[in-house]
């Protein structure tokens, strides 16, 4: 009896295995027929639960790659009775930027009831002999090579904001931007040499070495003379939201973030701030209107390749775009279907690869890791093949699998609308408008109005007004009220009669 029951678990094992092994091959099989990845493989970088507001930075040679935020810490007694548990607090990782390959830990000046969210500012030196770190309104300089910690900078006197650093292009000034004022600090001689008074929630950037661009969030940004604090220029309703900053390397273009992105021109024999890219047309918004680059919700990260016409953005909404900062236009999008937010991203210096830190969604009851960091190569994502992906996949997420009752409304989460929304702003995205107005025939109100929706964001683009207008104006008699509403609205915001 023992010797049957033996034999029959071994070929129900065999049986298992087999079916295992079947499954496999057919999911294999199934993963070819579904056609190539989304997005380039990856390389993932070793910086192990770093969340919170991320910030990347990439040495001047690009051989390091360094990245803030909040990490566990610290741990604490909770509870009863008393239990470890984690706690987050501010920390940054030194990674080999090729590999992603973990060099060094930093345990950044915190205070143990760090809230976790409050942005850590991080810069690379032009020498590369130092990472200079802002947190807890402490200024502290390390060196790469090991991760120690060279000198801290003392605190400031008239403000206690974290604030923003930038470092001039010689590597001998640092700014250090707090509310109201900005401390101009000799690196060398680790000395304060001068305090500018600027309003409210100020960033900065070094447009060369003799001034300083002060971006404000009461719609200010102005350029100052360091030698003596003169005012130069002022620039008013620029629409500022304050984040961080970035001059392009051949110091003729500055990128500001914050409730978006804009790009200005600057010029040292014409001191005065000029937008980019301002609407000729207030119908169709040609140009990408108020000097803004079109598709985050709200700014996060700026990077500029140096040695390359390329620039990086991150948004909150959890995408990230390239683009081509002497005309404004898209040239590369990464879209995760899994979700995600705050997504930041820095490029190489040679542009040719992006790091991108970005939150992910993990299942429903199930454990989710905060962020993940990981390194694309950049001539992969500006493909057309790649950049069409990412467009009908973003199209495709707004709609149900199916559609098994033309009466049930099932509208997708609103963060599943934001950053497909975001996705489809753009001349890039013209593959998904035959997508959209196919999806405006469907039974379901839900499925024509999400689709309505998406086709009057892209219908303020040129490129797509004469494809998209006519379909939105075919609906006007449509069955339901609610779908006549939303074309009435649409058709008047667009100017269209």
């Amino acid at each position: 009896m023992w010797r049957t029951l033996r034999h029959l678990r071994l070929s129900f094992a065999a049986v298992v295995c087999c079916t295992l092994l079947n499954c496999g091959a057919a999911g294999l099989e199934a993963q070819d027929k579904v056609g190539p990845k989304l997005l380039p493989e990856a390389r993932r970088v070793d910086a192990p639960n770093v969340g919170g507001a991320v910030r990347l930075a990439m040495s001047f040679d690009g051989k390091l790659l360094a990245i803030a935020g909040t990490g566990d810490r610290y741990e604490i007694l909770v509870g009863e009775p008393k239990r470890r548990v984690k706690q987050p607090g501010a920390v940054a990782y030194l990674c080999e930027a090729d590999t992603g390959k973990q060099i060094a830990f930093l345990e950044l000046a915190d205070r143990e009831d760090y809230g976790g969210w409050r942005p850590i500012e991080l810069a690379f030196t032009p020498n590369g002999k130092s990472l200079v770190t802002i947190s807890n309104e402490t200024v502290q300089f390390w060196d790469p090579a090991t991760g120690r910690e060279q000198f801290t900078l003392p605190k400031s006197e008239t403000s206690t904001d974290d604030g923003h650093i930038s470092i001039s292009p010689n590597g001998k000034l640092l700014a250090v931007s707090r509310d109201r004022v900005v401390d101009i600090w000799d690196i060398a001689a680790q000395k304060k040499t001068s305090t500018i008074s600027v309003g409210r929630e100020t960033a900065s950037a070094f447009p060369d070495d003799e001034t300083l661009l002060t971006v404000e969030s009461t719609d200010h940004a102005r350029l100052w003379k360091l030698a003596d604090g003169q005012q130069l220029c002022e620039l008013r309703k620029g629409y500022f939201s304050v984040g961080p900053i970035e001059i392009s390397p051949d110091r003729k273009l500055v990128a500001v973030s914050g409730g978006g992105f804009k790009l200005f021109e600057i010029s040292s024999e014409d001191p005065r701030l000029r937008q980019r890219f301002m609407p000729t047309d207030p119908k169709t918004m040609e140009g990408y209107g108020r000097g803004a680059l079109r598709g985050h919700h709200e700014g996060g990260s700026i990077s500029f390749a140096r040695k390359k016409n390329l620039l990086a953005t991150g948004g909150h909404e959890g995408t990230v775009r390239l683009w081509n900062p002497q005309n404004g236009l898209p040239v590369g999008i990464l879209w995760w279907p899994e979700g995600g937010n705050r997504a930041a991203a820095v490029l190489s210096p040679d542009g040719e690869s992006l790091v991108v830190s970005r939150g992910l969604r993990g299942p429903v009851g199930g454990p989710s890791p905060d962020r993940v960091t990981e390194i694309y190569p950049v001539a992969e994502l500006t493909k057309p093949e790649c950049i069409t992906r990412v467009v009908l996949a973003a199209a495709e997420s707004l709609f149900p699998a199916t559609e098994p009752d033309p009466h049930r409304r099932e509208r997708p989460h609103h963060e599943t609308v934001r950053r497909a929304m975001s996705v489809l702003q753009g001349p890039h995205a013209k593959p998904a408008v035959p997508l959209l107005i196919e999806k405006l025939k469907s039974e379901r109100v839900d499925v024509r109005l999400t689709a309505l929706q998406a086709l009057h964001l892209m219908a303020h683009d040129a490129t797509h007004a004469k494809q998209a207008v006519p379909a939105i104006r075919a609906l006007a008699n449509d069955k339901s009220p609610e779908v006549q509403r939303a074309v009435s609205h649409a058709l008047r915001e667009l100017g269209v009669p």
